[in-house]
């Protein structure tokens, strides 16, 4: 048994929302599901409020937050901001954490196990059909069409080439100066 977790990345204005079903919780599982929630959306957003987790913050801090060098870099790539949520204040990320409740009762509730690269064909469906063309309760209006309307032409464009993700270890250099 395994269990399967989710990032879920919500546009705030319109709430339009990107499922990125993975197995494991790590900074390169992260940005890959960012990066591919880019390509999603069809641009890169301004800000992103991200949850504390350890994948991406290593120390947390409203001012200053420590994050994982993987996550630092694709900022840099693609130009957008990371701002941190503050810990155990869900307020602070409500339109998420409303929406997780809704992706693990309907995309994934009595669900049959299936491969990983299946989840996530299925999810992108899933958000574009399901929850898309759904009336969301407080804009009135459907995401997806909502979206096109109002967020995407605000979004900056996509990097040109594909995210490769960088290697980072500790190396000690001997007396004689190889490593």
């Amino acid at each position: 048994r395994r269990k399967l977790h989710a990032l879920v990345m919500v546009a705030v204005r319109t709430r339009h929302m990107f499922v990125w079903p993975t197995w494991h919780c790590t900074a390169e599982e992260l940005v890959a599901g960012l990066e591919a929630a880019f390509w999603f959306f069809g641009g890169v957003f301004d800000a992103i409020i991200i949850d504390n987790t350890k994948a991406a913050v290593r120390r947390v801090s409203m001012v200053d937050a420590g994050l994982h060098p993987a996550l630092l870099e694709h900022k840099q790539r693609c130009g957008y901001e990371v701002c941190t949520s503050r810990v155990r204040r869900p307020q602070d990320k409500a339109r998420v954490e409303r929406n997780n409740r809704y992706v693990q009762g309907d995309l994934f509730g009595g669900e049959t196990s299936r491969p990983l690269a299946a989840w996530r064909t299925y999810a992108a469906q899933w958000c574009c059909e399901v929850a898309g063309l759904r009336n969301h309760h407080e804009t009135r209006q459907q995401p997806l069409h909502h979206f096109d309307t109002e967020e995407l032409p605000a979004l900056a464009a996509l990097p040109t080439t594909p995210w490769s993700t960088p290697r980072w270890s500790s190396h000690t250099v001997g007396r004689d100066g190889r490593v």
